[in-house]
């Protein structure tokens, strides 16, 4: 995935990274539920601060509040939205 001249999916900065949405840390319990973790549209760009903060919590950005309940049938856990704000119940409700 290309990040270059993307804002950051969460709040909007310049991205540096690309963040697996769905935790690498996830693997086998997505795979057994028919979900890969390695696949490119499981990338969204990220700027470093919240690649970091998000870690392997199930954390989604905005963009993919329309895979909400798509993601919660996976039986990982529980994702939230969350906008890149670690004051946000999403990201102090979750942790991974």
């Amino acid at each position: 995935m290309s990040i270059r001249n993307q804002p950051c999916a969460y709040c909007g900065a310049q991205a540096a990274h690309a963040d697996h949405v769905v935790p690498r840390q996830m693997r086998r319990r997505a795979k057994a539920a028919g979900y890969n973790v390695d696949s490119p549209d499981n990338l969204v760009p990220a700027c470093g601060p919240c690649d970091w903060r998000k870690l392997s919590r199930l954390l989604i950005p905005p963009s993919w509040e329309d895979r909400l309940d798509e993601l919660n049938a996976l039986g990982i856990g529980t994702f939230r939205v969350w906008r890149g704000d670690t004051s946000e119940p999403a990201f102090s409700g979750v942790w991974r």
